[in-house]
């Protein structure tokens, strides 16, 4: 995949993609007569005196916590013994070459190599190396995986319980793929298909056109153009062994490579492991010098159209590329944070204008990204209706700026934004999982991101946030924009909804014509508190969750609220509360629009609060809350910091008591299903199951994957739909897990959710369609020219559902999934991947919905299609054989080792009825699963009778 670096707000591990710290002269001009004589970013006079930032070059001090060291034949390698989660290991073999340094830019070489050190080395030869992790607990893709981009190539693997047989494992896989690749010719052909397959899902349908378009415009001139990682669909299907061998031994040299381990031993153990497997590791073949790249500010204004007639979404983005100095010195690290400080002002004011109505914006995005080392970008997303009215606004906005300069109002608002997340994660920090820094000591050794310890970069960007002023902010914009030009891509299905290329010329050249007017900063928010603290609720009943240490309280409103303490997730609380009921109880019209009004709900505000000044108002906070409305319940989920636990508690009593909606929330909402109505036309994955559960539910729009039509959906029509379902309480369960007290959770609950209004006691009714009893074959066409095939076959099950037989359908899972892989990917070489995935029906009726799904070769559909049910008739007739039964549920242990507060939750909000499944009842029924208990389940659950098949295909003649 192509990595995309992003520095979220806020994070305390910045990503860095240079070592460079030089600045280059800024530069201006007088206007240009026309966008394509422009030569310079800046076209019109400057009415203020640049200043360029500071690029001091100071290091930040790395982290005591992590030992850095390097081998005598040139390997560095970073270990840090750390007991969260406790009882694993993450490793990492990081190598500093990619795409970039491919001999044939297009070939897509790096990436194949990628594939190819899963395929066989001289340990593990074959698909060996896959199943001796499964063995102990890994499962592929959630803890064994890799990337490869313009720069690097590295690979992932994460062990769930540390013994001393699985760290040989783990050490030793890293070591064979450092040194010990077989990379035969026969491997390399079987190969082709499966990356092919991988280039076609990714690069090949109208998402990837897209990103081609923006990767041409982001990489022009510089030395990534035209070395896409993935390479060229032609020239994979003829690449051998020979050029994999010569770039393995040419760039996975010692020097060039990082060994990172993290996780539950100690620093001298792993260090020691280290030593013993790569220390005499030496290099293959003639090396060549690393070279650095060196990319430069694109000053010169581009003007483009993009499309493709599948497209599901229509949106115009503007780019400025900005200044990357990287993290690791403070001079970086300031003028990093900076600009996401502006980036963060920028979006507030046009989201404020846009969600007041003042300007024609729907849901400006802004953000800074890195595209590649030394190749960072401030870049916006938004659509309009007149596109390019807003496309000249939002330039002339820029322009303004500039001229004008940001408010201290503005960046007291960012800078809250900062420091609360800064918080969060210094609270958080104890709690830091190994895989969190496995992955930021590898940006470091490639990137050279800083990782200085969570208290000492908690202190420096506060330090830093207390002596930043608009004033500087403004000058370092200034400065960037001196620099660099826009870069407008409008992008669409249909060109004719899209401006010109003349019109885009047109907006730059008006926003440059901008004049300074007075600064016109965002007004301070006068709202305090959401609300006041209600008088508390009576607690009608006490009780102990004895199976998890907990409490509950029952309120006479018919609130029942539990509460576990944990702290795996060090100063976060996490919340569930549902009640029964659901769209079942709507008419078939209303549930139909059910989940599309609560989405329309929660964009809008709350109470007397318009959702900017609700956003604001949060923006110093970390909290969230989100409003659902499924076939049989309703509710909420949430999560909060420990400091911010009332207000989540006052979202929620605000969210049932007074909701409103927005107009302009609604037309997003409205926009969104019309998007993803397109995207199923293109979209083979969306079509496929878009088809699937069409045929499941027999048409039933209540159903529907993909919204039906919304016409019918107005602001009064979803308020009263939220409002009949979530207005009111009376059989409400809440369960609250987290860093917080007991005493605590029932002050706020008695004041917050005893209070809530109650309602008529319901229940949810059964609107579904008899079961399914035969087998239905759907063919469907979607995407075109080289976009991929899918195939997917759903089996749809009553069964009685209990304890056993969810800690069963697991294993069952994880069988049919590494077949798939098996067969479909590795032995056919037909498919990226291929998965099963399996949903849990507790009402109306009990159930198993097993899906078999699988991206393919378009051409191979109906091979592929009766490969799969062969697989299935296989495990229900014979079940699995002992290794498959071994491997998944090493694999599916591994998964209970990794507790959280999710976990916890869905053991609160068990059924009375039903057995608690605890950490170590889960353990003690995978323990008891046999090779016929699965194929018992499997003969019920994959009846040959009862199936729906669908394959989808791209349109011929046709991209």
């Amino acid at each position: 995949m192509i990595r995309r670096c992003l520095l979220l707000a806020g994070a305390l591990v910045a990503t860095a993609c240079t070592d460079a710290l030089e600045i280059p002269e800024p530069t201006t001009s007088s206007t240009a007569d026309t966008i394509a004589a422009s030569t310079t970013a800046t076209t019109s006079a400057t009415p203020y005196e640049l200043v360029a930032p500071d690029p001091d070059p100071t290091p930040i001090e790395v982290s005591g916590e992590v030992r850095i060291g390097t081998l005598d034949n040139g390997i560095t390698y970073y270990v840090r013994s750390n007991q969260s989660p406790g009882n694993g290991l993450s490793l990492r073999l990081a190598v500093d070459a990619g795409s970039l340094q491919q001999e044939e830019p297009e070939s897509g070489a790096a990436h194949f190599l990628e594939h190819m050190l899963f395929n066989g080395t001289e340990n593990f030869p074959g698909n060996e190396l896959a199943r001796a992790l499964q063995r102990i607990g890994v499962a592929f893709g959630a803890d064994l995986n890799a990337y490869t981009s313009f720069d690097e190539t590295v690979y992932q693997l994460d062990l769930a319980s540390v013994t001393d047989e699985t760290v040989d494992i783990g050490f030793d896989v890293l070591a064979d793929w450092a040194a010990a690749a077989t990379i035969s010719q026969d491997g390399t052909v079987a190969e082709r298909g499966v990356v092919r397959e991988e280039i076609r899902l990714r690069d090949e349908g109208p998402d990837g056109v897209v990103a081609t378009a923006f990767n041409r415009a982001y990489l022009r001139g510089t030395p990534y153009e035209d070395r896409e990682p993935g390479g060229r669909g032609d020239l994979i299907l003829e690449t051998d062994a020979e050029e994999l061998r010569a770039f393995y031994d040419r760039w996975y040299r010692p020097e060039l490579m990082a060994v990172i381990a993290v996780g539950d031993r100690s620093a001298d153990e792993l260090e020691a492991r280290i030593r013993e497997r790569f220390a005499e590791l030496e290099a293959r073949g003639d090396g060549a010098e690393r070279q650095r790249p060196t990319v430069e500010p694109i000053d010169t204004p581009l003007a483009e159209v993009v499309t493709h007639p599948e497209l599901a979404s229509t949106f115009i983005s503007i780019d400025y590329s900005l200044t990357d100095w990287g993290t690791a010195t403070v001079g970086g690290e300031r003028l990093t944070l900076i600009q996401e400080l502006f980036a963060l002002m920028i979006r507030d004011r046009l989201r404020d204008a846009a969600q007041r109505g003042e300007v024609d914006l729907d849901e400006p995005f802004v953000t800074r990204f890195e595209q590649t080392r030394a190749h960072a970008f401030l870049g916006f997303n938004f659509d309009a209706v007149d596109r390019a009215a807003a496309t000249e606004y939002v330039l002339s906005e820029m322009r303004r700026l500039e001229l004008t300069g940001f408010t201290e109002n503005e960046l007291a608002r960012a800078t809250s934004q900062f420091r609360t997340i800064l918080d969060q994660s210094l609270a958080a920090a104890p709690t830091t999982q190994d895989r969190t820094f496995a992955d930021t000591y590898t940006a470091h050794f490639l990137d050279g991101t800083q990782i200085a310890s969570a208290a000492a970069t908690h202190e420096r960007l506060t330090a830093t946030l207390d002596e930043l002023t608009a004033s500087e902010v403004t000058d370092v914009f200034r400065w960037e924009l001196s620099r660099a030009a826009p870069l407008v891509i409008a992008v669409g299905p249909d060109p004719s909804e899209l401006p010109t290329v003349a019109e885009l010329e047109a907006a730059i050249e008006a926003a440059d014509l901008v004049v300074a007017e007075g600064p016109a900063g965002a007004d301070e928010l006068a709202v305090e508190q959401l609300m006041e603290r209600p008088t508390p609720a009576e607690v009608v009943e006490t009780n102990d969750v004895s199976e998890l240490g907990g409490t509950e309280w029952v309120f006479a409103n018919g609130v029942t609220v539990r509460h576990v303490r944990s702290d795996i997730a060090a100063n976060q609380v996490d919340l569930a509360a549902v009640s029964e009921g659901g769209w079942s109880l709507l008419d078939a019209d209303d549930a139909a629009l059910a989940p599309h009004a609560v989405v329309a709900v929660q964009r809008s505000g709350i109470g007397d609060l318009d959702r900017v000044d609700l956003r604001r108002f949060l923006a110093g906070v970390t909290t969230g809350l989100s409003p659902f409305i499924d076939e049989t319940s309703e509710g909420f989920f949430g999560g909060s910091g420990a400091d911010d636990v009332e207000i989540l508690f006052q979202l929620l009593h605000l969210a049932v008591t007074q909701p409103r909606i927005d107009e302009l929330a609604l037309i997003e909402v409205l926009d969104d299903a019309d998007d993803q109505r397109r995207s199923v036309a293109s979209d083979p994955g969306l079509a496929t199951l878009n088809a699937v559960v069409d045929a499941r539910f027999d048409g039933d729009q209540r159903f529907a994957l993909v919204p039906p039509s919304l016409d019918g959906l107005t602001s009064e029509r979803a308020l009263d739909i939220y409002r009949g379902r979530l207005g009111t309480v009376d059989d409400l369960e809440v369960a609250i897990v987290g860093a917080i007290d007991a005493d605590v959770v029932e002050e706020l609950a008695a004041a917050y959710l005893g209070t809530l209004p109650a309602g008529e006691p319901d229940t949810w009714v059964n609107v579904r369609a008899e079961p399914l009893d035969a087998v239905i074959s759907r063919e469907v066409v979607a995407g075109s020219g080289d976009a991929t095939g899918t195939v997917a076959v759903l089996y749809p099950s009553i069964v009685a559902i209990d304890a056993p037989t969810r800690v069963e359908l697991l294993v069952l899972e994880s069988i049919l999934g590494t077949r798939l892989l098996d067969v479909v990917r590795e032995e056919l070489g037909a498919s990226y991947g291929g998965s099963a995935r399996s949903e849990v029906t507790d009402a109306p009726t009990e159930g198993i919905d097993l899906l078999l799904f699988a991206n393919i070769d378009p051409a191979r559909g109906p091979e592929i299609l009766d490969v799969i049910l062969a697989q299935a008739v296989d495990v229900a007739a014979n079940g699995p054989t002992a290794d498959e039964l071994e491997r998944a549920r090493s694999v599916i242990q591994s998964d209970f080792d990794l507790v959280g507060n999710g976990e916890l939750i869905e053991m609160l909000l068990t059924e009375p009825d039903e057995e608690v499944l605890t950490y170590e009842r889960r353990s003690q029924l995978l323990a008891e699963v046999d090779a016929d208990s699965i194929r018992q389940l499997a003969a019920t659950v994959l009846s040959a009778g009862a199936r729906i098949e669908v394959i989808t295909s791209p349109a011929a003649g046709t991209g």
